[in-house]
């Protein structure tokens, strides 16, 4: 909710790769290879997601541009 009460940072993108592999039934990776709607670079993103007092959140995440 905090997140999308704050305007768009970022451009709108197409997700033209995606990955998702489960380590166990407590972490899961996802890997996604977007492209920008402008025609700008693509992105490569990464998150690594981890059960944590029974909920999920994400505890490690990377974005890079190319």
């Amino acid at each position: 909710a905090a997140r999308r009460s704050v305007a768009r940072q970022t451009a709108p993108r197409t997700i033209e790769q995606l990955e998702i592999r489960a380590w166990g039934s407590d972490v899961a990776s996802a890997f996604a290879v977007c492209r920008r709607h402008d025609g700008g670079d693509v992105v490569h993103q990464s998150q690594t997601w981890a059960r944590v007092g029974g909920r999920w959140r994400v505890v490690a995440a990377h974005v890079s541009t190319t």
